[in-house]
Parts: structure tokens; sequence; C-alpha cells
């Protein structure tokens, strides 16, 4: 590769062929060498280079205005791989491109925040919608799972996801997000909390608190349902629980505490939720009935 190319490619980790002809005849060698790859039009890589990644950093330079949304700013906040499909707004018209999804829509300034992302040798910052704004972008379609996810790591509030919501009158989509929100309002923190604060909810059951911090001795036990009058806290399984080995160890050294405490603790399941909702409200039923 040209001298020139490489010391652009180690300075700032891509390489625009906007520039000079001379600039231009020389990306366009490089890329029939197999030595640079387009990630976007008028935005050349190093071979090799994650072409997503390079994306959503060649789209935040190349557009000052634009801003990662939905699953790639969700990705940049929970700090995991870039989905392959970039996600993005801006108040200006993009053509179609490969890997790219750019929505026509403005953000507000107070809802842009920085990331940094690794491009080579390179770390560099693009512009992504703030957690809430995030969560409450991809509620249409993923069932409220980003703000479960936000809320059990105290990224959002509840009270800023309906601020959010509010301001968003007249955008499509805005139906689901007021159900999902709704759906929300006991703070749950995976899709088997959602799914079992909705069964107590229609099934009359009242007088408990979610995610109920119980101190024993020096030890502190969080509660995913707790009926402190009754003494009976309800754990949740979610369906990645089998696989999380630590987790279902230090649950059931939690739950040992607690029932030495002078606590009674049910555990539910994922699929016990889902295939047997009668099943579990009934012992819920039996155990407040004691």
């Amino acid at each position: 590769m040209h001298r020139e190319l490489t010391e652009v490619l180690s300075r700032i980790g891509y390489v625009r062929s906007a520039g000079s002809p001379r600039l231009r005849n020389m990306v366009h060698w490089a890329a029939r060498r197999g030595e640079l790859t387009q990630v976007m039009r008028g935005v050349w890589v190093a071979d090799g280079v994650p072409v997503n990644v390079a994306r959503a950093i060649g789209l935040c330079e190349t557009d000052g205005a634009a801003v990662l949304t939905g699953p790639t700013a969700l990705a940049l906040h929970l700090q995991r791989p870039l989905p392959l499909l970039v996600h993005a707004a801006s108040p200006h018209q993009h053509r179609p491109a490969a890997g790219l999804l750019v929505q026509r829509r403005s953000i507000e300034p107070e809802h842009v925040l920085g990331a940094n992302l690794a491009l080579g040798r390179q770390m560099l910052r693009v512009r992504v919608t703030s957690p809430v704004v995030t969560a409450v972008d991809l509620a249409s379609d993923d069932s409220g799972a980003a703000i479960d996810e936000l809320l059990r790591r105290r990224m959002v509030t509840l009270a800023e996801l309906e601020a959010v919501v509010l301001n968003g009158v007249g955008r499509r989509g805005q139906q689901q997000r007021r159900l999902v929100l709704r759906d929300s309002r006991d703070e749950p923190w995976s899709a088997a909390e959602r799914l079992a604060h909705r069964l107590l909810r229609d099934g009359g059951i009242t007088g408990w608190r979610t995610n109920v911090p119980i101190r024993i001795d020096s030890m502190v036990a969080l509660g995913d349902i707790v009926f402190e009058v009754e003494r009976l806290v309800v754990e949740i399984d979610g369906r990645e629980h089998h696989t999380a080995a630590d987790a279902f160890e230090r649950d059931r050294l939690r739950q040992n505490r607690l029932i030495l405490a002078g606590w009674r603790v049910l555990r539910f399941t994922w699929a016990m939720l889902l295939d047997h909702p009668a099943l579990v409200i009934d012992q819920i039923r039996t155990a407040l009935a004691d």
C-alpha cells in the first residue's frame, strides 16, 4: 500500500476518497489490490477491519448530525459487539447503502451522547442516543427487552422513560411504546419478571414490591418479588438462568439465608410462567393464605 495511505490509516483509522484526484487514484489502486475495503460511499478502511464498526464511524465522520440509534446504540451502552446492520438517525437524506439503515430524524441535543469505538489502533468518538431514548426506540419492536436490561443496570428510570414516550406523540410505533411502558410500571429486570408481574396483576394479587433489598446480618439479598407483610419472596429464573453457573450457586446460597432468616421462598422458571400460569398464581395464593 502507498505510504501516504498507510499514514492516514494509522492516524485516523480510515481514508476518504473525496480529496484530490491523486488520492482517489491511490485509494482505487489499493482497493483493486485487496488492501482497502469500501464501507460506505467515499470511506475506505484497511482490509480486515470490522466493516460495521467502520460504517458507524464513517457515518458520524461524514455526517456531523448523524447519531447511532436502536440496536447499535444499545450495543455501545452495554459494551457489546455492534450488530452487522448499523442503525442511525440524521436530519439529512441518505442514499440506501449496504449495512446502513439511516432514518431521517433529528435527535434532541440533550439525548445525544458520545461513545468510543476502536478502529484498528485508533479510538474514535461517535454519537449515540442516550440510554433512555435507545430503550424507548426499541420498545416498539423488542417487547421491552432493552427497557428491562437498562432498568436492571440502573441506567434509566421509569420517570425518564415516561417523559421520552410522552414527547414522541405521533411517531410510528408510539402506541406499542406506550403499552410496553405501562407494562413496565413495576420495573421488571427481565422478560420473565415482566411476565410474572403481568400474571400477578391479572390475578388481582396485590401487596407486592419488586427488587426489594432484604438485609440479613451483613448480607443484602435482593428479592425479585417481595410480599413483606407475609414474609414471602417470589424468585423468578429467566430463560438465561441455567447458563449462568455462578448466578445459580449464588441464588441457592441466598435462598438458604432467606429461609433461615424466617422468609418463605417460591421459585418459578420461565417455562412455568409461560406454560402453567394458573399453577403459578395458585401456589402464590396458597402461600399468602398460609
